[in-house]
């Protein structure tokens, strides 16, 4: 199989850091960075990555909850100001993705 196939141009121009920022930023779940940096990256690699992505404190986990961070400050921005200009599902979303926070944010202060 041709690497070159698997990659679009944006992508072969992206280091691994700013890929795994970037799949943060998306939403991406592990094995789909995983298989993104397939042909970039060795077996051993591969392994560690998995590893830290899920290790807080390291760097692979810094970059992706970053991206995953600035992913979800995009969307709500994107949202406000759509609700802003009158948008009343747009209102709704972010009403709900608001509850959902604090629903989460009680549930880390009250259980850890």
């Amino acid at each position: 199989m041709n690497p070159e196939i698997e990659h679009s141009e944006n992508d072969k121009n992206m280091t691994v850091e700013e890929t795994i920022f970037e799949c943060g930023r998306l939403g991406y779940p592990i094995d789909r960075i995983i298989a993104l940096l397939y042909y970039r990256i060795t077996t051993e690699e591969k392994n560690q990555l998995v590893i830290d992505l899920q290790t807080p404190g390291s760097e692979a986990y810094k970059l992706y909850d970053s991206g995953k961070a600035r992913g979800q400050f995009e969307t709500m921005s994107g949202l406000k100001s759509a609700a802003d200009r009158g948008d009343i599902d747009a209102a709704k979303i972010l009403e709900n993705i608001r509850r959902e926070y604090e629903i989460e944010k009680s549930i880390k202060k009250s259980f850890g």
